[in-house]
C-alpha cells in the first residue's frame, strides 16, 4: 500500500469534546540512521485492540511525506511475543478530527521520551488531494520536509533532542501538553 501524508506541528489545540483518544505503542527492531533521516523501518504497533507488523520503503529519495508499506496483522500474542526484541519505542496517545473533503486529521501527543509533543499528519488518496489540501487555522508549520519528522527518528532522540533539531530548522515547538491535553508550558 502506498501511504502520501503530510505532517503538521499544532498552532492551537483543536476542540476535542467528544473524541476519544487512542493509545498508540510502536517499537522499532532496529534503525538504521543516515544522517537526520532514518532507513526503511520495520515496526510494530498497538493501536487499541489491533497489531501489526509494517516495512516502510522509501518510494522518492528525499519525499518523506511518501512510502510504500507492507502490513501484517499480528494477534495480541503475536505482538507480545515480538514487543520485548522491539528495542526503540513510543507511546502516544492519537485523535481523529473530521476535516473537509472526508479527510481526517490524526493528532497525536507522544509521552514516555516526547513526553507532550504534539503534531498532526493528514493522509492523502492522491498527489492532487494532497496538493489541494488547505490546512485547518489550527495546524502550524508543514514538517513533512524535514528528514527528523518521523516516528523513526522520534525514538532516537529526547525531547529537548528533538527541540535543538527544530529551531536548527528555524521552527520552534509552540507549547506542550500532558496526556490528558492540559497544557504545560508556552513559548509566547
Amino acid at each position: 500500500m502506498v501511504e502520501r501524508e503530510k505532517k503538521y506541528l499544532v498552532r492551537e489545540l483543536p476542540n476535542l469534546d467528544g473524541l476519544i483518544g487512542v493509545a498508540i505503542k510502536q517499537g522499532y527492531f532496529s534503525i538504521e540512521k543516515q544522517g537526520p533521516a532514518v532507513a526503511s523501518p520495520l515496526r510494530i504497533r498497538q493501536e487499541d485492540e489491533d497489531y501489526s507488523l509494517v516495512k516502510k520503503f522509501t518510494i522518492e529519495p528525499g519525499n518523506f511525506g511518501l512510502s510504500r508499506e507492507a502490513t501484517i496483522s499480528l494477534s495480541a500474542h503475536e505482538f507480545e511475543s515480538l514487543w520485548p526484541a522491539a528495542r526503540f519505542r513510543l507511546a502516544k496517545t492519537r485523535y481523529r478530527l473530521p476535516l473537509q473533503a472526508g479527510l481526517v486529521a490524526e493528532l497525536d501527543i507522544f509521552s514516555d521520551q516526547l513526553f507532550g509533543f504534539v503534531q498532526v499528519e493528514v493522509e492523502f488518496a492522491s498527489a492532487q488531494e494532497e496538493h489541494e489540501f488547505v490546512p485547518p487555522d489550527w495546524f502550524g508549520a508543514d514538517i513533512t520536509v524535514f528528514k527528523w519528522a518521523h516516528n523513526a527518528f522520534y525514538v532516537t532522540v529526547s525531547y529537548d533532542e528533538l527541540k535543538k533539531l527544530m529551531e536548527a530548522d528555524g521552527l520552534a515547538i509552540p507549547w506542550i501538553l500532558d496526556t490528558n491535553c492540559q497544557l504545560l508550558y508556552t513559548q509566547n
